[in-house]
């Protein structure tokens, strides 16, 4: 597997959908909804403090004994500084004999010459159910102006790990209703279970500085 060269920002004949990064400090871009969501879900995964779209294009030798060039979708740095590269893929087209060929072939590809890890990010994760729900949620809301708050004296009050319904009425009577405490989790000031349902009883976590 040869040395990556950069690609261009995108191909013209595909469609681009466009995600504001926060972890990233950036505009990206994807060429499908479940891109542009995979963008999303890695947004809020704790252990992943930053990803690229489309990083690098790579020269290879498949399993027939073909040259091939392969751009892999999205590549991760987790807390540790430890790379890996994501294929973002519908589940439905992972099973097949061939798809499961090609996958293991640059798995092993990735894992021997490069020296870092490969794997599928699946609709079937993405899309879990509460998952979804609670990113689209706070997600929507992160573009509310938080200015107006002091986020100091917010987290003097309620400390490390107050309830959702704990923010909630610390703001209240500040006169921020509750989309605003969802735009205080978009922001990821504290975080919480995403797996989970959220209500005025979930337990939020402050992040890390």
């Amino acid at each position: 597997m040869a040395a990556p060269r950069q690609l261009k920002k995108y191909r013209s004949d595909r469609q681009v959908l466009l995600f504001q990064s926060i972890k990233n400090g950036r505009t990206m871009w994807a060429e499908s909804q479940l891109e542009r969501n995979s963008l999303r879900y890695l947004e809020y995964l704790d252990d992943v403090v930053s990803f690229e779209e489309q990083p690098a294009q790579f020269a290879y030798i498949d399993d027939k004994n073909k040259e091939r060039n392969y751009t892999p979708d999205i590549k991760t740095i987790n807390k540790d500084g430890v790379e890996a590269y994501l294929e973002v893929k519908p589940q439905v087209f992972t099973k097949s004999r061939r798809a499961k060929e090609r996958f293991n072939h640059l798995r092993m590809l990735f894992t021997e010459v490069k020296g870092v890890d490969y794997s599928y990010l699946t609709d079937a994760v993405v899309y879990e159910e509460k998952l979804t729900k609670n990113l689209k949620q706070i997600h929507h809301f992160r573009k509310l102006s938080l200015s107006k708050i002091n986020i100091s004296n917010l987290v003097v009050e309620l400390g490390k790990s107050p309830s959702f319904g704990e923010l909630i009425q610390y703001l209240k009577p500040l006169g921020f209703v509750k989309k605003y405490a969802l735009s205080v989790l978009g922001n990821q000031i504290y975080k919480f279970d995403y797996k989970q349902e959220l209500n005025e009883q979930t337990l939020l976590t402050l992040s890390e500085a």
